[in-house]
């Protein structure tokens, strides 16, 4: 417990900005790995829904643009009852 506490002590005696900045990576690693989640769960509209809040991260754009694409993809395969996998 005392660890946590000099841990918390440390942040917040911190400056704001320099603790966001350390976490933003990390946190959006973090949504990245939720959102691919999502789709492998077939959880379909809650991974779109963080995907689009990640297309205008410089970090995240690209990751979430092709996910976005992905789960057309399989939209697509489940409407027209396909079940091949694709080869790549």
């Amino acid at each position: 417990m005392e660890s946590w506490k000099t841990l918390h002590n440390s942040i917040v005696e911190d400056e704001e900005g320099e603790v966001e900045q350390s976490v933003h990576p990390f946190l959006q690693f973090l949504y990245r790995r939720k959102a691919y989640v999502l789709v492998e769960l077939h959880r379909f509209d809650e991974a779109e829904e963080m995907l689009r809040q990640m297309i205008d991260d410089p970090e995240s754009g690209d990751f979430a643009l092709d996910e976005l694409a992905y789960i057309q993809q399989l939209r697509e395969k489940d409407k027209t009852g396909g079940t091949d996998e694709s080869n790549s």
